[in-house]
């Protein structure tokens, strides 16, 4: 059981990074949507 535990934990982690990376890059098309909105809209 605990190495079962350990390895939903890791999953756990391993999500909270993914949402952690698309966080940034959310806040920084944010930051960057004003001046070249179009560029962006069509990137994302």
């Amino acid at each position: 059981m605990p190495k079962h535990l350990k390895a939903i934990g890791m999953g756990i982690l391993s999500k909270e990074k993914i949402f952690l990376k698309w966080l940034v890059v959310f806040f920084t098309w944010v930051l960057f949507r004003k001046p070249n909105g179009r560029i962006l809209k069509i990137r994302f």
